[in-house]
């Protein structure tokens, strides 16, 4: 989605949505939610580990 469509939903312009966009990214890059960030991707690592081990196991009861 481009800044124009995100500015059009919202309502503002797309140099505002742009500017909330690159506060959004400092937010979130920032030191102390390092650890928050390391949590989240260990979650999406099991979930992705779970959900590969459900497809092996529906291939292989398929078969």
């Amino acid at each position: 989605m481009k800044f124009e469509e995100i500015g059009r939903v919202l309502g503002i312009s797309s140099s505002e949505a742009f500017k909330i966009y690159k506060r959004a990214l400092l937010k979130l890059s920032h030191p102390k939610n390092k650890s928050k960030w390391e949590s989240i991707l260990e979650d999406l690592a099991e979930i992705k580990k779970l959900q590969e081990k459900d497809s092996n196991t529906e291939r292989g009861e398929k078969l």
